[in-house]
C-alpha cells in the first residue's frame, strides 16, 4: 500500500514538472495559441477572424526562442475566414484532426520539413485553388486525408494520372508578408504598412506626457482576449496596453508599479491582486490602487454571483474556473489604502462584445446579483444588468474603454469622478445606440463609507 502511494506521489510530482506551459504569441498579424513541452511548441489554435495565416516556424517565449514542431488545432473551422495558409519551414508534423471543416481555404503551402500530416487533417473542404507541398507528403494526404485528395486534385488531375505524379498548377507564388511594422509587439503583415494610421484610433497616439510621479500609485491590468476554450474577446489587448500608457503618461504611476498582465489565467489574476494586498500591508492608507479590466465576464446559474474568466477558465463551470468578483472586492476592501478603483470592461450577464452569448447554449442574459463592497472601493462597470459591453471596431477598443480613455486625454486626468461617470453614461449610451441598436449604460458601483465622497474623487495628481 505504501509502495502504491510513493508511486502515486512521484508521477504526481513529475507529471508536475513536465506539464505542459499555455501561452498565446503574435506574429503576422495573427495572435496563435501554443503549448510549449519539452523545448518543443505546439500550434493549438489561431484567431478565426484572419484571412491570411502564417504559422511560424519559431516562437519566442519570455525572451527565449522555440522552435515550432506540430500543430494540432484539433476543432472545427466551420467559422473560421482563413483563405490563404502557410505553413514555415521547420515543422515536421500535422497531428489528425487539424485543420478539417475550413471550408473557405483557398491557398495551402506546406514546407519542405513537414514529414506527416495525420489522419483526417483538412478534411471537409471545399475546393482549393493552389495546394503545394512536397511528393512525400502528397502520398500521405492520398493515404490518410482522402477527403482534401478529391478536392485539391480534382481541378487539374488527368483521369488515367497517379496522384504522386501530379504536379501543382501553374500559379503566381503567394506573396509573404515581411515583419516589417510591430504594433504593440504584434507584427503586422506589409500590406498594413501604409495603413498603421488608419488602425490607430485618437486615443491611441499623441497621449499627453505630463511628467508627473505618483511613487504610492499601483495597478493591476489585465487584458483578456485570446481563450483556450471560449471566444475570442475583440481587442481587449489593446485596451489593456493603452491604458497601461494612459497610467504611465497621464496618471504618473511609475512603470514599476503597473502590473500588465495579457491573457491572465486564474492564478495569474489571483498572483497580482494578492500583489497589491502586500503593498498595502507596508503603505497602508498612503497608496491608491487602479484595477482594469478587458475581457469575458459571467454569473453562475444559482446564486447569480458575479466572475471574471480567466482565460484557462470554462464557462460551462464557472464557480470552479472562474475568478470570483465577491472574492476580489473582499479582499480589496479589507485593504488599508486610501482608495481602490476598478475598471471594468466586461459584462457579467454572459454575453460577449457582440452582443452574442459567450455559451452557445445560453441565449437569455442573466442579470447578475450586485455584490456587497466594503472598504474605500469604487467601481465603474461597462454595463448595467443584463446589458452587453460592446466594442467600438471603427476605433479599434471596446466601447466604454475607448471614452474612458477619451476623457482623460482630453481633461488630462484633471476630472472627478463624478465628472467622469456622468460623461460615460452619455456618451457610452448614445454610442451605442447609434451603433448597436441596443443599450449599454455605465454604472458605478460603491462601498457605504464611500456613497457620498466618490463624486469627489479625483486620480491622484497634482490638478
Amino acid at each position: 500500500m505504501k509502495r502504491c502511494i510513493s508511486i502515486i506521489v512521484i508521477s504526481f510530482i513529475v507529471l508536475t514538472v513536465i506539464r505542459a506551459q499555455r501561452f498565446s504569441y503574435g506574429y503576422q498579424g495573427v495572435i496563435f495559441k501554443c503549448r510549449l513541452k519539452s523545448g518543443m511548441v505546439t500550434i493549438t489554435g489561431f484567431d478565426q477572424e484572419a484571412s491570411k495565416v502564417i504559422v511560424p516556424g519559431k516562437v519566442n517565449y519570455k525572451g527565449i526562442s522555440y522552435p515550432v514542431d506540430k500543430i494540432d488545432t484539433y476543432i472545427s473551422g466551420c467559422n473560421y475566414s482563413t483563405k490563404s495558409l502557410i505553413v514555415e519551414e521547420g515543422i515536421a508534423e500535422i497531428e489528425n484532426y487539424s485543420f478539417i471543416e475550413f471550408r473557405k481555404l483557398e491557398h495551402v503551402v506546406l514546407p519542405n520539413s513537414l514529414k506527416n500530416i495525420g489522419r483526417n487533417s483538412f478534411a471537409n473542404v471545399n475546393d482549393i485553388a493552389y495546394f503545394q507541398a512536397s511528393e512525400t507528403i502528397c502520398s500521405n494526404i492520398k493515404r490518410n486525408s482522402t477527403n482534401i485528395t478529391n478536392s485539391v486534385w480534382s481541378q487539374y488531375q488527368q483521369p488515367s494520372t497517379a496522384l504522386d505524379s501530379v504536379s501543382p498548377p501553374m500559379v503566381q507564388p503567394l506573396e509573404v508578408p515581411q515583419e516589417v511594422v510591430v504594433e504593440n509587439d504584434i507584427v503586422l503583415p506589409a500590406q498594413l504598412k501604409e495603413n498603421v494610421a488608419e488602425i490607430l484610433s485618437d486615443v491611441d497616439i499623441n497621449i499627453p506626457e505630463l511628467g508627473q510621479i505618483n511613487n504610492n500609485s499601483f495597478a493591476v491590468i489585465i487584458a483578456n482576449e485570446v481563450y483556450d476554450v471560449e471566444s475570442r474577446v475583440d481587442f481587449a489587448l489593446r485596451d489593456g496596453r493603452t491604458f497601461k500608457e494612459y497610467c504611465q503618461k497621464i496618471l504618473g504611476i511609475p512603470e514599476e508599479n503597473i502590473r500588465l498582465v495579457e491573457n491572465a489565467t486564474h492564478m495569474q489574476i489571483k498572483r497580482n491582486i494578492d500583489w497589491l494586498e502586500k503593498i498595502s500591508q507596508i503603505l497602508g492608507g498612503e497608496c491608491n490602487f487602479i484595477i482594469y479590466y478587458a475581457g469575458h465576464g459571467m454569473s453562475d446559474e444559482e446564486h447569480k454571483g458575479g466572475f471574471i474568466l480567466p482565460t484557462d477558465a470554462y464557462a460551462s463551470d464557472i464557480e470552479s474556473t472562474g475568478y470570483s468578483l465577491k472574492e476580489m472586492y473582499n479582499k480589496l476592501g479589507s485593504m488599508p489604502v486610501n482608495s481602490v478603483t476598478v475598471f471594468l470592461d466586461a459584462c457579467f450577464s454572459g454575453m460577449q462584445r457582440d452582443g452574442a452569448p459567450v455559451m452557445a447554449s445560453r441565449g437569455i442574459a442573466r442579470k447578475p446579483n450586485p455584490e456587497v463592497l466594503t472598504g474605500k472601493l469604487v467601481v465603474f462597470s461597462a454595463t448595467s444588468e443584463t446589458e452587453s459591453a460592446y466594442s467600438y471596431k471603427s476605433k479599434g477598443h471596446g466601447l466604454f474603454t475607448y471614452y474612458l480613455l477619451k476623457k482623460l486625454k482630453e481633461t488630462k486626468g484633471k476630472i472627478s469622478y463624478g465628472e467622469l461617470y456622468s460623461y460615460l453614461r452619455k456618451e457610452v449610451g448614445l454610442k451605442s445606440l447609434t451603433l448597436n441598436e441596443k443599450g449599454q449604460i455605465p454604472e458605478v458601483y460603491t462601498a457605504p463609507q464611500m456613497k457620498t465622497l466618490w463624486r469627489t474623487f479625483k486620480f491622484n495628481i497634482n490638478n
